[in-house]
């Protein structure tokens, strides 16, 4: 919640359905904010990933992305490995392993 993130820290929301924040995919508010943010973190769909990183990467110094994974899960447990991703590092397990990333080291 908002509420409890410390003074310093800037949140801002954006939905599709425009319910809360700006009424946009974050990809639209995006450009307005990725020049001064230290890091992007993003929870959604894996295909919105990719144009937040291509924005990533057109800055002289790109900021650390982190992503949280969504992904049905057999078991939940790292017992059944139906939620395993491919990474830089190896397969990883979204539920035992994440299911935040570097979106950097997974393999898409």
């Amino acid at each position: 919640p908002e509420e409890m993130l410390p003074r310093n820290v800037s949140c801002h929301i954006a939905t599709e359905d425009g319910s809360r924040g700006a009424h946009c995919l974050v990809t639209g508010i995006l450009p307005e904010f990725i020049g001064w943010a230290d890091q992007l973190v993003a929870c959604g769909p894996a295909n919105m990933y990719h144009p937040v990183a291509r924005q990533n990467d057109s800055l002289p110094a790109p900021k650390p992305f982190h992503i949280s994974l969504e992904e049905r899960m057999g078991c939940g447990f790292g017992v059944c490995c139906g939620c395993s991703v491919l990474t830089t590092r190896g397969i990883k397990k979204i539920c035992s392993d994440g299911p935040v990333f570097d979106y950097y080291e997974v393999s898409w």
